[in-house]
């Protein structure tokens, strides 16, 4: 029967010899290639396909379209217990020769590791970086390792499947199946009854405690669902989301939504008081629209008071999702909500004037060895102001703009002297952001979002201010060397 397989089939050997293999084999058999995988509250089914060249080849998730969000790419690296070891043997084989002979024999380094870790979601290669450091004192930067050695049949595939379990789409790109059927996942999970939970048209916290997270059942099925408030312009609504991301995105605007229905008239005050309403707008009509082309910003008037709520109430605060926690925290701040908002239209027409400025000094050098500091600038303010940036800027980072775009200003006040000064710094600065814009890329495309590349990203724009502009001050010590090394310490 054996004779012609290329490569065993767990599944098939599973049913075929169950009745040979003594109890704790069966049990090992069972674990290294189990039926089902936990994702939050739920089993979902795995398939096996061993037929090489086939597209479901190797391991196969089935995937609900309500649940496609609860999926993460970090836990799909894992694969099962018994593909991991030949994944992972891939991997370190890829890796470049002078790192990979420090790994031999490959198959036993590979073992000790499957040994040393287990599934989690923890991404994999960062995980394996770090256990191999503590093996063998070894560090492998993030672009030393090829994903693409890694073969078709050790990568988890997806099949989403709709309610009667036919399938929707496969494959083998998470990012790419959340891009386009994310949003369907989420109307579909929205629709899941949530046993009384939801409401609508909500205008106070006049209930008690919101918990995070709850349990569903649809058709037999254990679902994990994550209640939030959602914003809906006039009101609020209760409503059971689908991820704890989703739902962290929900309740914040919900809570500001909320938020302003409790302030009317402090609210109606502060509208008539935003000082310089008008040049704001004619500045901030200049600014690029944000990256994937999703321009939704509302007035900037709205976001001045956007943001001004989230500082008077949320930013840096413990959650709210109890009514006595939040009517103790609107008492306690809503007489500061004036002065922080004069603070933030301070902050924010200090950006916005500087911001204007740089545009206009670079649309007037015309010298050609200029360009790549003039594209450089280019890349630089569109990342930091662009429509909306207000509201998806920590404010962590936003506070320090000002000093950014001070910079930028004084950079290119030094190029008419200092242009080979300028290329120097460039050329300094050039691998550090290559690289981080490949592991950027390279995060998008996974569908994941990894904060240490956040923590490199504003260290950059320090990094920025220290090369061109050190005569403005850093938020700390920075340098090529001092990132490259929180780099490695990041595991990166």
């Amino acid at each position: 029967w054996l004779r012609g397989v290329t490569r065993t089939d767990p599944k098939r050997l599973h049913l075929r010899m169950s009745d040979l293999l003594q109890p704790e084999a069966r049990v090992a058999t069972e674990e290294a290639f189990p039926d089902f995988l936990q994702v939050g509250g739920t089993r979902l089914p795995l398939e096996y396909h061993f037929d090489p060249g086939h597209p479901a080849d190797g391991v196969t998730l089935v995937v609900p379209l309500p649940l496609v969000n609860q999926i993460s790419a970090e836990r799909c690296e894992w694969l099962v217990p018994g593909l991991l070891e030949e994944r992972i043997v891939a991997l370190l084989r890829g890796l470049p020769k002078a790192i990979r002979k420090q790994l031999v024999p490959i198959p036993d380094t590979a073992r000790e590791l499957v040994r040393r870790l287990g599934p989690s979601e923890r991404p994999l290669l960062v995980a394996l970086a770090d256990e191999l450091r503590a093996m063998k004192g070894l560090y492998i930067p993030g672009e030393a390792w090829d994903e693409s050695a890694v073969p078709e049949h050790l990568r988890m595939n997806l099949r989403l499947t709709d309610e009667q379990g036919n399938t929707l789409a496969a494959g083998r790109e998470l990012g790419r199946l959340k891009q386009t059927h994310g949003q369907a996942g989420q109307d579909q999970f929205a629709r899941i009854p949530a046993a009384g939970l939801e409401r609508e048209g909500i205008t106070r916290w006049d209930f008690d405690t919101l918990a995070e997270a709850v349990t569903l059942e649809r058709g037999g099925i254990r679902l994990l669902g994550y209640p939030a408030l959602v914003d809906r312009g006039d009101s609020v609504s209760l409503a059971v989301l689908d991820s704890p991301e989703n739902a962290a995105r929900a309740m914040r605007a919900g809570l500001r939504r909320l938020l302003m229905l409790h302030l009317g008239g402090e609210l109606r005050t502060l509208r008539k008081n935003l000082p310089e309403l008008n040049r704001l707008r004619l500045q901030y009509a200049k600014a690029a629209p944000p990256a994937g082309g999703n321009d939704s910003a509302a007035d900037i008037a709205e976001e001045l008071i956007a943001l001004t709520l989230d500082l008077t109430f949320l930013e840096g605060r413990p959650p709210l999702r109890q009514r006595a926690e939040f009517e103790a925290r609107l008492a306690e701040n809503k007489g500061t909500l004036m002065g922080v908002g004069m603070q933030v239209c301070r902050l924010v027409g200090e950006i916005l004037e500087r911001y204007q400025t740089l545009r206009q000094q670079l649309a007037a050098i015309t010298q050609p060895h200029w360009l790549p500091t003039l594209e450089d600038l280019h890349r630089q303010w569109d990342a930091l102001v662009f429509r909306g940036f207000l509201q998806t800027t920590p404010y962590a980072a936003l506070k320090h703009y000002p000093r950014y775009l001070r910079a930028a200003l004084i950079r290119v006040e030094r190029l008419r002297y200092g242009a080979a000064q300028d290329q120097r710094g460039m050329s300094e600065m050039a691998p550090l952001l290559e690289k981080w814009c490949n592991r950027r890329d390279a995060a998008r495309k996974a569908g994941r979002r990894d904060p240490r590349l956040e923590e490199i990203r504003w260290q950059l724009e320090e990094l920025r201010v220290s090369l061109f502009a050190q005569q403005v001050g850093t938020a700390y010590p920075v340098s090529v060397q001092r990132i490259e090394k929180h780099w490695r310490a990041l595991g990166l």
